[in-house]
Parts: C-alpha cells; structure tokens; sequence
C-alpha cells in the first residue's frame, strides 16, 4: 500500500509537478481566467455544475456497495478472530510438541553415541579376549608339544632304566663266587 502511495507522488509530482494532484494552483489561488468568447465557458462550466450531481451519484453508489458489505465483513473478522482462537493454543500446543521432539531427538542423538562407544569399548575388549584366548591355546598347544616331546624322553629313559635293571639282575643273578667281577683290560 505505501508503495502504491509512493509511485503515485511520484507519477503526480512528474506529470503535474506538485504531489497535490495538479491542484496546487487551484488551491493556492492561482486560476487562469477564461475569456467569454473561450470555449471553457461553453465546456467546462456546464460539465462543472454537472459535478455535484455526479458526486451525489457516486456517493450513494459507494454506500450501496459498502453497506450490503460491511456486516459480512464484520462476520467474516469475526469468524476469523474465533478461528484465530481455535488455532491459537494448538498452534502453541505444536510448538510445544516441536520442542519436545527436538528434544528427546537430541537425548537419542547423544543416547545413541554413548551406546556406539560402549559397543566400541565392548568389541575391543571381546577383540582383546580372543587375541589373549588364541595366546593362551598357542601356549597350550606348546605345552602339549612338549609334553609329547618330554613322553619321547621319558619313554627313552624307562627303556634305559629297564635295560639298566635287566643288565643289573643278570650281573646279579651270574655273579662270580667271589663276588667281585674281574675286568680284564
């Protein structure tokens, strides 16, 4: 609406060089007087006493435009202001929600990078376990591998000890009479 007002004062101050409409000279006093043998006398002043009449017409047309109007534009403000508020609070009530929901999308947001750090932590210490389970079965399987290689000695030395004590209850059982075995070199 101010725009229109602008560009008008401005159409009127170029064409007519006064923001007044052109009636800068006619408020101020300054008229051109018209000769009686003009053509604005036979014109103009005719059409100028035809003014009033025109006025008068133009106004009760406007009341009969305006008046059939104005109470359905009153019921109509009405209408709108118990619309307004109707919607007013659940306008408030879906801010509020809006609130809410940015809210608890937030708690799950941090909730959720808590969890993922915690299954992080969770899944380094299950790493750490396996890589210490695999130690400890490489060291059980060491331990076997010595064991079977200990069975090997241990089984040599039965054998040996077996061979010493059959060599020994041979001597024993062939000993000489005088009890003392005799080398010969």
């Amino acid at each position: 609406m101010l725009g229109f007002i602008g560009l008008q004062r401005a159409l009127f101050t170029r064409f007519h060089h006064d923001i007044r409409y052109g009636m800068k000279s006619l408020l101020n006093g300054e008229r051109r007087r018209c000769r009686s043998n003009q053509a604005c006398k036979r014109v103009a002043v005719p059409e100028l006493r035809d003014v009033p009449r025109y006025t008068g017409m133009l106004g009760k047309h406007l009341r009969s435009i305006t008046e059939p109007s104005e109470q359905p534009a009153c019921e109509l403000t009405s209408r709108l202001q118990t619309i307004d508020e109707v919607v007013s609070p659940r306008n408030r009530f879906v801010v509020r929600a809006t609130a809410e929901s940015e809210s608890m999308a937030e708690e799950s947001a941090r909730t959720i990078a808590e969890n993922r750090d915690l299954i992080a932590r969770r899944e380094a210490f299950i790493q750490r376990r396996i890589e210490e389970s695999q130690a400890d079965a490489e060291r059980g399987a060491a331990a076997v591998r010595e064991t079977k290689s200990l069975q090997t000695l241990v089984d040599l030395i039965h054998h040996v000890t077996d061979a010493w004590s059959r060599i020994v209850a041979f001597l024993h059982a062939h000993k000489p009479a005088g009890g003392r075995w005799a080398f010969t070199g």
